[in-house]
């Protein structure tokens, strides 16, 4: 783990103003980064899911500590823009994964398809 969550306690501490957390490169990215060769995981699929659990688990620690302002971004999002629209899906999918159960202002900036222009998708506490 990241410890993301330490990192803020430490940021919120030394302000009375709230801290907004910036997270990425995401697991998209990091997926795209990786030459794979043997090993238990064999594609990016494989590893932006499990990538993706880990950065959920940083976001939820974070949110726990008292974030109210996170900022994931994953370039990898981007992807279906060079590959076609077979990645839209798993992007979804990724980002999904990641922000799940996340409810504090979070915003996640991702290109969300090649017609569409970019976007970005927020979740807002209820």
């Amino acid at each position: 783990p990241l410890r993301m969550a330490y990192l803020y306690s430490l940021a919120q501490a030394s302000t009375t103003r709230p801290v907004k957390a910036g997270v990425g490169a995401g697991p998209a990215q990091l997926s795209g980064l990786v030459h794979f060769v043997g090993g238990p995981i064999r594609d990016r699929f494989a590893l932006s899911a499990a990538l993706a659990e880990l950065f959920n688990a940083e976001l939820l620690e974070l949110q726990s500590e008292g974030c109210t302002y996170i900022q994931y971004e994953d370039l990898g999002a981007w992807t279906p823009n060079l590959t076609g629209s077979r990645d839209f899906k798993w992007v979804c999918d990724t980002v999904n994964r990641v922000m799940k159960g996340v409810s504090a202002s979070a915003w996640s900036a991702v290109q969300s398809s090649r017609a569409n222009r970019p976007t970005a998708s927020r979740s807002q506490a209820a």
